[in-house]
């Protein structure tokens, strides 16, 4: 797709349709709602696996408070 769409500007809609239509399907093998569920379950295991009272990793702005 970003081959076919280099150089275009409005013509990319019709010109590069069908290579944009290849890219949605592959991009929805990790954006569709299975993909996300997995992912969300799996931010959720990790976010549990924190010492309590902490709110998940430490962050710059966290770190200096402490200081």
């Amino acid at each position: 797709f970003a081959e076919c769409a280099t150089g275009r500007t409005v013509s990319v809609v019709w010109a590069c349709r069908g290579q944009y239509k290849s890219l949605q399907e592959c991009m929805l093998q990790y954006t569709g709602p299975e993909s996300m569920t997995k992912v969300r379950a799996e931010y959720m295991r990790l976010r549990s696996q924190t010492s309590p009272g902490t709110q998940g990793p430490a962050t710059e702005e966290s770190t200096m408070s402490q200081e």
